[in-house]
C-alpha cells in the first residue's frame, strides 16, 4: 500500500475512534430518547444549569433542590466547590433508571428520571436522591484529578479506572447494601471468583461496581476519608515536565503500599468475612427438592402452565448467547417463544394459550418503553396490546376474561385492569408520583390483586387491592424490602422474596395472621417465583426457588412448601464486618440535610449552540517521507443532546502542497432522524489496478439524510439519501497513465450524484459473532446516479442489491450464503469500474461508518484469482461452510494485541461479468479465521489458501492470501 493511502487509514481509524467516543458522550441519542420534536428548557440554580423538556417543569425544580443539598456535602468531603456550572441533562423519554456522567467541558450529566425499575435497588431513598447526588459526585471526582489537556492525562497516566470511579460515587453519596455491593461481592468471593473482566458472568457489570464500592469504604474505613482526597490531588510527572494524575501512582505513593499488594491485602480480608458466614448459614447445597433442568444459566422468571403440563422460563440462555429468550416447554423439551428486552414476569392465560409479558422497545415518540405483548404457547402468533403506554408486570384473573398490569403516565404508576373481551379498561388506581410497584398478582380467587410496593423515603411492603372497592390492605411491616410476592394454590397464603439478608431469600406469609416464616437461608441467596399444587407427597404443594450456585449460574430447584429454617443471627467478629456500616461524612450529611426548594432562575428556551462542548483537539508537527513535512491535527466539538456534532481536521504540508488535507464535517440528530454535511479535500479510497493502485484527491462536499427504523429485537433497519459534488483527480502515482492494463488509465473529472441506501438485517447476539455468527440475515439495496449539472461531467444509473444469510447445519457449524447482482448503465470514470477486484480490500464494520470508507464498495474478488474484470454487469456469490475451533487463542503479542476466537471455513467463491470484460471466475478453499482484538476494536482478520477451478481464466492461480475482512458481508 502506497503511504498516501495508508496515512489516510491511521486518520480515518484515528477519527473514527473520537467520534465514537463523542456519540458515547450524547445524552439519551443512543436510546431513542433524542432532542427531536421536544422543546428543551433550561434554569440554573447556585451550581448547576438543568436541561429539561417542557413538561418536567417541576422535576427540574425538585432536581434542582436535591443537587445543591448534594453539593453542600460533596463539597464540604472533596475539598472544594465544583467550577463553573455543570449542566444536568433530564430526561422521561425512555423506561430506563440511570445515569451517566461526561468529563467535557465543566463536566455535565445525563439523567434517566424513570424510577419504576423498582427492583434494580433496594433500601427507601427516592430514586432522583440516588442518581442525582451519585453523577455529581462523578462530576466532582472528574475536576478533583483533572489536568490540562485532559486528553493527554488520559494518555500520559491511568486517571479514571472505572471500578475506582463508580466506588467512589457510591461510598460518598450510598451505603453499603443487598443491590449495591453485598450479594454480588459475596457471590463472588465464595467462588474465588472476583474478576469482573473474564466474560463468563451476567453480573460482571454489578460486581465491578461492587469491588470499587467496598475497595474504597474498606480504605477509608482504615485511613480515613483523607487518604482518599490525597489520592485525588496527587500529581506525578510525566516527560520530565507534565503533571498528570495517575491513580495507581497516587495509589502507591499516599498509600505507601501498591494497589496489588492493597488488593491482596483486602480480598483476604472479605475471604475470611464472608467464608465465616458462609459456615453459619445454608449453602445452596443444603436445599432439598429435585432440580428442574431449564434451558437458560440466569433465570429471570418462571411459571407452571395451569394444566401442569408445561413451564414457562425467561432467562439468559448463556454469555456466549445473551438474549433474554422466554421458553416453554418441559425438561428435554423447550421451544423459544420469544426473544427480546423482556421484564418479568411473565403470566399464563387460564386456558394455558397464551402468555403475557412486557418488552421494551421503540414507542411511537421515538423513546424506549415498555408494552405488553401477548404470545401463543406455541410461540408461532405474537400480538401486541399495547403501544407506548409504558406498561409492565401483566397478570392474567382467574377467569381469563381480565388482564391486570402496571402503567406509568407522567411518572406515576398506575394500576389497571383491562377487560379483554371488551378491550376496555374496567378499573384503575391511580398512586402518588413517590410510589413504584413492582410485581402484580391475581388471588386464585379473583377477587384481589397482591403486589410489591415502594414508597419512597419510608417503606417497601406487600400490598393487597381489591379492585371491586378500591381499598388497599397492607400486609408487611415495610421494615424490609420484600419483593416479588406468588400466592399458594388455596390464596391464604403468600411466598414472597426479601432482602434482609443482603441476599435474597425466601420467606412465607399467612395472610389471615399476619405470620411470616423463613424457607431458605441461603448465604447466596434464593428467589421463589412460583408454587405448585399439591401433590402427593408435597400437600402444601412445592416451591420453585431459583438458587444462586455461583457468580455463572442459577439452578431450579421445586421445594416442599412446609419446608422452614431456623432463623438465628450471624455472627462474624466486628472487626471484618466494620467496615460495610463506615458511613463517609458526605453520606451522612445528605442524610441530615433537607431537600427543600433553591431559588432558580425563569425557565428559558434552551440553546444548543451556546452549550456546544469541546471534546478534544491536537495539532502536531509531522515529517512522512514522500507527503513531506508540515503541520497536522484536528478538533471536535459536541452539544450534549445530539443536536450539534462538529469535526474539523487536516494536514498543511509545507513542502509537499499537494498532499495537504482538511475536512470540515457537521452531524446533527433529530427526532426523525439525522442530517450531516461535509467539505473535504481528502484522498479517496485506494483503487486497486492490475499494476498498481490508484489513490485520488476529491474536492467538494456532501449532504447526508439517515433513519433508523425499529425491528425487534436484534434488528437493523436503516435508509439514507446522500448528495454529493466532487472535483476528482488522480492523486497518486504522479502518473497516472502508467497504470496500464484492461482498463483505460485512470481519469479527473467532476461528480454530481445521490444515492439512496436501504439496509434490513438480523442477527442474534452472540459473543464470538466477529468470527463466527450463528445466525443470521440481511438485504441491502443501493442506488446511485449522476446527473451532468453545475458543471459535473457524468452521467449514468448503478443498481447494486446485496443479501446473505446464515444457514444451520449440526451443532454449532454454520453455512453462510452471500449474492450480489450489480448493473450500470451510463459513463463513469475509468476508476470507477463495476467488477472484480485483484486484491482483497480492507472491510471492516463500524457502528455508522460506511464499508466504503476503507474500500471502494463496488468491487468483490474471486479468492484463487488475481486481475481484476470490469463490465456493466456484475454476478457474484460465495458459499461458506464455517466451523468453530477455539473460543479464544489466549495469546497476545506486545501486550497490546490479543487473538481471540477461531473458525475453520471451506468456501467457493463465484463471479460472472458481462458487457466489458466478458469472463467467468469459479474458485474454492479454505480460510482459518480469527478475531484480531486491538484495544476495545475487533476486527476479523483470515489466512487462507485458494484454488482457481477455471484454471484458463486471467489471473487464475493457486494462492496463500490474508485479508481483513469481516465475517458477514454488510
Amino acid at each position: 500500500m502506497n503511504t498516501c493511502a495508508m496515512v489516510r487509514r491511521l486518520g480515518v481509524c484515528l477519527l473514527l475512534g473520537l467520534l465514537a467516543g463523542t456519540a458515547r458522550a450524547q445524552c439519551f441519542e443512543l436510546l431513542g430518547g433524542g432532542p427531536g420534536g421536544r422543546a428543551w428548557r433550561q434554569l440554573e440554580s447556585a451550581h448547576f444549569r438543568i436541561v429539561y423538556p417542557a413538561s418536567l417543569d417541576s422535576v427540574a425544580l425538585r432536581v434542582a433542590a436535591i443537587a445543591e443539598a448534594s453539593h453542600t456535602a460533596l463539597a464540604a468531603w472533596f475539598g472544594f466547590a465544583l467550577q463553573g456550572k455543570p449542566r444536568l441533562y433530564l430526561s422521561n423519554a425512555d423506561d430506563i433508571a440511570n445515569g451517566l456522567a461526561v468529563p467535557l467541558g465543566e463536566g455535565y450529566s445525563c439523567i434517566w428520571i424513570y424510577g419504576h425499575d423498582v427492583d434494580a435497588w433496594t433500601g427507601t431513598t427516592p430514586w432522583l436522591e440516588r442518581v442525582v447526588p451519585h453523577e455529581l459526585a462523578h462530576l466532582f471526582h472528574y475536576q478533583a484529578v483533572r489536568t490540562r489537556p485532559a486528553w493527554l492525562n488520559l494518555l500520559l497516566g491511568r486517571p479514571l479506572p472505572r471500578f475506582w470511579t463508580e466506588g467512589l460515587a457510591q461510598y460518598t453519596t450510598e451505603t453499603w447494601d443487598a443491590q449495591r455491593g453485598e450479594r454480588w461481592l459475596r457471590t463472588a468471593v465464595l467462588d474465588d471468583a472476583l474478576s469482573y473482566e473474564d466474560g463468563r458472568s451476567r453480573w460482571n457489570g454489578r460486581l465491578m461496581y461492587a469491588v470499587g464500592h467496598a475497595q474504597t469504604r474498606w480504605l477509608a474505613w482504615q485511613q480515613g476519608d483523607s487518604t482518599l482526597r490525597r489520592i485525588l490531588t496527587h500529581r506525578s510527572r510525566r516527560l520530565g515536565l507534565l503533571p498528570v494524575h495517575d491513580f495507581y501512582t497516587a495509589f502507591r505513593d499516599v498509600t505507601g503500599t501498591s494497589y496489588r499488594s492493597f488488593y491482596e491485602r483486602w480480598r483476604r480480608h472479605v475471604n475470611v468475612l464472608y467464608n465465616t458466614m458462609a459456615g453459619q448459614m445454608e449453602t445452596p447445597d443444603s436445599l432439598r427438592g429435585d432440580t428442574l433442568a431449564v434451558p437458560v444459566a440466569y433465570v429471570d422468571d418462571l411459571a407452571l402452565s395451569p394444566d401442569t403440563t408445561h413451564w414457562a422460563v425467561l432467562g439468559l440462555p448463556s454469555m456466549e448467547r445473551p438474549g433474554r429468550t422466554l421458553y416453554v416447554g418441559r425438561p428435554g423439551h423447550w421451544r423459544a417463544v420469544v426473544e427480546g428486552d423482556i421484564r418479568p414476569p411473565v403470566a399464563w392465560s387460564p386456558d394455558g394459550r397464551w402468555l403475557a409479558f412486557a418488552r421494551r422497545e421503540r414507542g411511537p415518540k421515538g423513546g424506549v418503553v415498555y408494552d405488553l405483548w401477548l404470545a401463543s404457547a406455541d410461540g408461532r402468533t405474537h400480538q401486541q396490546l399495547t403501544r407506548g403506554a409504558r406498561a409492565f408486570a401483566p397478570t392474567f384473573a382467574p377467569d381469563g376474561r381480565r388482564l391486570a398490569f402496571v402503567s406509568v403516565a407522567d411518572g406515576a404508576a398506575h394500576l389497571q385492569v383491562l377487560d379483554l373481551e371488551a378491550g376496555a379498561v374496567r378499573w384503575t388506581k391511580a398512586f402518588p408520583a413517590s410510589v413504584r410497584i413492582g410485581t402484580v398478582r391475581w388471588r386464585p380467587d379473583g377477587r384481589a390483586l397482591v403486589f410489591d410496593r415502594f414508597v419512597e423515603g419510608r417503606r417497601r411492603d406487600l400490598v393487597l387491592w381489591y379492585p371491586e372497592t378500591d381499598s388497599l390492605v397492607v400486609l408487611t411491616d415495610g421494615r424490609h424490602d420484600d419483593r416479588g410476592p406468588v400466592w399458594s394454590p388455596e390464596g391464604r397464603h403468600l411466598a414472597f422474596t426479601s432482602l434482609r439478608d443482603g441476599v435474597p431469600n425466601v420467606f412465607v406469609l399467612d395472610t389471615a395472621s399476619g405470620k411470616v416464616a423463613r424457607v431458605t437461608r441461603l448465604v447466596t441467596g434464593a428467589r421463589v417465583l412460583d408454587w405448585l399444587p399439591p401433590s402427593p407427597g408435597f400437600p402444601e404443594g412445592r416451591l420453585a426457588v431459583v438458587v444462586t450456585l455461583s457468580k455463572y449460574g442459577e439452578a431450579v430447584r421445586l421445594v416442599d412448601a412446609r419446608r422452614r429454617a431456623v432463623e438465628r443471627p450471624v455472627e462474624v467478629p466486628e472487626p471484618y464486618r466494620a467496615w460495610m456500616a463506615y458511613v463517609a461524612p458526605s453520606r451522612r450529611m445528605l442524610d441530615t440535610l433537607a431537600v427543600r426548594s433553591v431559588p432558580v432562575s425563569s425557565p428559558e428556551p434552551y440553546r444548543s449552540w451556546a452549550n456546544l462542548t469541546h471534546v478534544a483537539s491536537l495539532a502536531l508537527p509531522y515529517y512522512l517521507g514522500p507527503l513531506g513535512a508540515g503541520v497536522g491535527g484536528f478538533t471536535l466539538w459536541l452539544e450534549p443532546l445530539g443536536y450539534h456534532a462538529i469535526a474539523a481536521g487536516g494536514m498543511l504540508s509545507a513542502t509537499q502542497p499537494r498532499y495537504s488535507f482538511a475536512s470540515v464535517s457537521y452531524l446533527s440528530r433529530r427526532g426523525w432522524g439525522t442530517v450531516g454535511g461535509a467539505v473535504y479535500r481528502l484522498p479517496g479510497a485506494a483503487v486497486p489496478y492490475d499494476n498498481g493502485t490508484l489513490v485520488e484527491v476529491q474536492t467538494g462536499g456532501e449532504l447526508v439524510l439517515g433513519r433508523a427504523f425499529s425491528a425487534p429485537p436484534y434488528g437493523r433497519q436503516w435508509g439514507s439519501l446522500r448528495l454529493r459534488y466532487r472535483d476528482r483527480r488522480p492523486l497518486w502515482p504522479r502518473h497516472p497513465e502508467r497504470l496500464r492494463g484492461l482498463l483505460p488509465p485512470p481519469a479527473s473529472g467532476r461528480q454530481l450524484d445521490v444515492t439512496l441506501k436501504l439496509r434490513l438485517e438480523r442477527r442474534r447476539p452472540y459473543r464470538y459473532n466477529t468470527v463466527h455468527p450463528l445466525d443470521g440475515e440481511g438485504v441491502r439495496f443501493r442506488l446511485l446516479g449522476a446527473v451532468p449539472v453545475l458543471g459535473a461531467d457524468l452521467q449514468f444509473a448503478r443498481l447494486d442489491v446485496a443479501a446473505y444469510r446464515l444457514w444451520p447445519v449440526m451443532g454449532r457449524h454454520r453455512l453462510l450464503t452471500y449474492g450480489r447482482v450489480q448493473l450500470q448503465r451510463g459513463r463513469s470514470l475509468p476508476q470507477d469500474y463495476l467488477g472484480l477486484s485483484r486484491t482483497d480490500a480492507v472491510h471492516l464494520l463500524l457502528p455508522g461508518i460506511e464499508p466504503e470508507v476503507f474500500a471502494p464498495a463496488f468491487h468483490e474478488r474471486v479468492r484463487g484469482y488475481r486481475r481484476l474484470a470490469a463490465g456493466r454487469t456484475v454476478l457474484f456469490g460465495s458459499v461458506e461452510y464455517r466451523v468453530p475451533l477455539l473460543s479464544d487463542l489466549q495469546t497476545r503479542i506486545l501486550g497490546l494485541v490479543r487473538l481471540g476466537a477461531t473458525a475453520l471455513a471451506a468456501f467457493a467463491d463465484g463471479a460472472i461479468v458481462r458487457e466489458g470484460m466478458n469472463t467467468e471466475r469459479l474458485g474454492a478453499g479454505i480460510e482459518l479465521k480469527n478475531a484480531l482484538h486491538l484495544g476495545p476494536l475487533v476486527l476479523t482478520h483470515a489466512l487462507g489458501w485458494a484454488h482457481p477451478l477455471r484454471p484458463d481464466e486471467p489471473g487464475a492461480r493457486r494462492e496463500l492470501y490474508y485479508r481483513i475482512r469481516a465475517a458477514v458481508p454488510f
